[in-house]
C-alpha cells in the first residue's frame, strides 16, 4: 500500500525533462569527471590525511570509460575556474562534512554555478551528486538552506521505487524493461545517511519545486519518506541519496551494501548514463602532459577495510 501511494505521490512532480542534452552530438571519447575531495575530519582514518576521496567513486566512473581528476576542498575561485574549464563533468560524492561552510561546500558551490551558466549559455556540463551531494544539491538551490531531517536510514537497503511514470525522466527512461521488476522489488539501494530531504520540502519550496524532478522516495525504518533520487528539469544535473558507487567496489563485511545482480546491474547502468553525459562536453586539457598530470594515477588507494569498521575499502588522501 505503502509503494502505491509513493507512486501517485511522485505523478505530482514528475513531467517530462527538458534539458538540452537529447540531440546533442558526441563531443569526446576521453571523458574526465572530477570528483570532490573532502576533509578527513571525525572520520575512523582522520590520522592518514587531511583529505580524501574513495576509491569506489573512482571505479564507479573508470568502470563505464572515464577518468577522474580530484578536485581539491582549497581551491581558489580562479582555481575552480581553470579545473572547470579542463573536465567534461563532475561527481559531488557522499560524506559527513558540512553542508553549507566546508570546503567541499564552498568549492561544490561554485561549481554548481559554472555549470549552471554553462549550460544557460547553450553548452552542456552534467553533474551528479550522491548522498551528502544529493542533499548539497538541493542546499544550493534552496537559497543555501539546509532544511534536512533525522532519518533513521544508516546502513539500509530498500527497493528504488521507480513510479509508473518514471520513462519521463532523463535517467531512468532506458532501463531495460524486465530489469524494472527487480529494480523495484529487491533491496537493491544502499543507504548510509541519517539525514534525509523530506517530500513535503520539495511541495513547500518554490526554489526546488521549479528546478527539480522528484523521481523517487524511499521509506526509513519507521515509514518517514525522504526524497531518495531528482533531476533538474533543465539542466544534466543528477543526484541520489542511495550510493550506487557501493555495489560493486566496496566490501566492508559489516555493511548493508548488496551485491547481488540486480544491483550491480542498476549500479552499471548509473555509471554508464553518467559517462555518457560527460561525452557530451566538450572541454579538454590544453596538452597531454598537463592531462596526465592531474589524473588521479598519481595517487595510491590505501586499503583501509581490514580493520572492518568503516564503509570503504579504499580510499585516496592527500594532504
Amino acid at each position: 500500500m505503502r509503494l502505491i501511494l509513493i507512486s501517485v505521490a511522485l505523478s505530482l512532480f514528475l513531467i517530462p525533462f527538458h534539458g538540452s542534452g537529447a540531440h546533442r552530438e558526441i563531443q569526446t571519447d576521453r571523458p574526465i569527471i572530477g570528483v570532490m575531495a573532502q576533509a578527513t575530519k571525525r572520520m575512523t582514518f582522520e590520522v592518514l590525511g587531511k583529505n580524501y576521496i574513495p576509491a569506489s567513486y573512482v571505479k564507479f566512473l573508470e568502470s563505464s570509460g572515464a577518468r577522474v581528476v580530484p578536485i581539491f576542498n582549497d581551491l581558489t575561485e580562479n582555481e575552480t575556474k581553470e579545473i572547470f574549464q579542463l573536465i567534461n563533468g563532475v561527481v559531488f560524492p557522499g560524506g559527513i562534512v558540512n553542508l553549507l561552510t566546508s570546503g567541499y561546500a564552498n568549492v561544490s558551490r561554485r561549481i554548481f554555478h559554472l555549470a549552471k551558466k554553462r549550460n544557460d549559455e547553450g553548452g552542456y556540463f552534467p553533474i551528479m551528486g550522491m548522498c551528502l551531494g544529493h542533499q548539497f544539491l538541493a542546499a544550493v538551490v534552496n537559497n543555501n538552506t539546509d532544511n534536512r531531517i533525522l532519518t533513521d536510514s544508516y546502513n539500509m537497503t530498500a527497493p528504488l521505487n521507480l513510479p509508473k511514470n518514471f520513462r519521463n525522466s532523463k535517467l531512468f527512461r532506458d532501463i531495460p524493461k524486465d530489469r524494472v521488476k527487480s529494480f523495484n522489488e529487491s533491496l537493491i539501494t544502499p543507504h548510509f545517511h541519517n539525514l534525509s530531504l523530506p517530500l513535503r520540502l520539495f511541495e513547500e519550496s518554490k526554489e526546488l519545486k521549479d528546478f527539480y524532478n522528484v523521481i523517487t522516495t524511499n521509506l526509513d525504518r519507521h515509514g518517514v519518506e525522504f526524497v531518495s533520487t531528482m533531476e533538474a528539469k533543465n539542466y544534466p544535473f543528477y543526484s541520489m541519496q542511495w550510493h550506487p558507487e557501493k555495489c560493486s567496489f566496496e566490501w566492508v563485511s559489516m555493511k548493508a551494501i548488496p551485491h547481488f545482480l540486480s544491483s550491480i546491474q542498476l549500479s552499471q547502468y548509473i555509471s554508464n548514463f553518467f559517462v555518457q553525459e560527460a561525452r557530451l562536453n566538450r572541454n579538454r586539457f590544453p596538452s597531454d602532459t598537463e592531462e596526465r598530470a592531474a589524473l588521479i594515477y598519481n595517487y595510491n588507494p590505501v586499503y583501509i577495510g581490514r580493520n572492518g569498521n568503516t564503509t570503504f575499502s579504499q580510499i585516496y588522501l592527500f594532504n
